[in-house]
């Protein structure tokens, strides 16, 4: 409840910035703010997702054990759709840049369960 709550939270913030602030001219709070709620909207967008997706491959057995994977892959998500963001708002952005971001954040991944 409290991701799609923050989802929501993400795009309303989002969507007040994109419609009040020209993007030419923003400093760099106004950019912050913006990348900001891109993350809270993908992050808060991703968990539940992940949560309902993990139940269903789990066969419904012990429901609130996937949480903190869901919310740390979530926020990876959030991570990663931000970090591509800004690069492109950089123009900085090519396909193996990419690549290597998404890797990245599955390496990322592949450390917390080798630690588990």
């Amino acid at each position: 409840m409290f991701a799609l709550l923050s989802a929501g939270v993400g795009l309303l913030v989002g969507g007040l910035i994109v419609l009040t602030i020209d993007p030419a001219t923003a400093d760099f709070l106004s950019k912050s703010a913006f990348f900001g709620s891109v993350l809270l909207f993908s992050t808060g967008l991703a968990v539940p997702i992940l949560f309902v997706g993990k139940i269903q491959a789990g066969n419904r057995e012990v429901i609130y054990a996937h949480f903190p994977a869901a919310v740390r892959q979530g926020l990876l998500v959030g991570m990663t759709a931000t970090s591509l963001l800004i690069l492109q708002a950089i123009r900085a952005l090519s396909w193996w840049d990419a690549l290597l971001v998404i890797a990245g954040a599955g390496f990322i991944e592949l450390a917390f369960r080798s630690r588990t």
